[in-house]
Parts: structure tokens; sequence; C-alpha cells
């Protein structure tokens, strides 16, 4: 199957779009509904009523990769939202 990648830039803070990558509700707000999101490891998610669909794998790795320690990333956002 073609592989398809692209970036974006979202602007919101990082701790909204993580939670809009592992809460369901969350996703459909942002317009990725109909979604299922079972965020643990082997758990799988699916956006636009299954046309984006997959088993989440490494969820910690993943979470390290895309966001850093949660400790980190909340201590980021403190600062930011500081010089705002």
């Amino acid at each position: 199957m073609p592989q398809l990648e692209q970036t974006y830039v979202i602007n919101a803070p990082i701790t909204d779009v993580y939670q809009a990558l592992t809460d369901a509700a969350i996703a459909e707000q942002w317009g990725a509904g109909p979604a299922k999101i079972d965020a643990r490891e082997g758990g799988e998610y699916s956006y636009w009523d299954g046309d984006i669909q997959d088993e989440q794998k490494d969820v910690k790795d993943w979470q390290d990769y895309y966001f850093g320690p949660i400790k980190e990333l909340l201590e980021r956002q403190s600062n930011i939202d500081k010089m705002l």
C-alpha cells in the first residue's frame, strides 16, 4: 500500500495536541470524527470512521519521540505560557 507522509504545524499547546491524539472526543472536536482511540500499547485507533486506522505500537516510545517525557513537556509549556 502506498505511504503518505505530511508535516503540519498546529497552533496549540503541545498538551492539547497530545490530548487530541489520545482522547477520541477531543480528536473529534479537532475534526477527526468519528474517532475511536485506545491509547494503550496494542490498542487500536481509527479516525474518520476507519479511513485511517492502525494498532498502537510502542506507545511510550511514540510519546517520547513526539513529545518527550511528559514532565519536560509540561515544564516547557509552563515556560512558554509565562513568556506570553
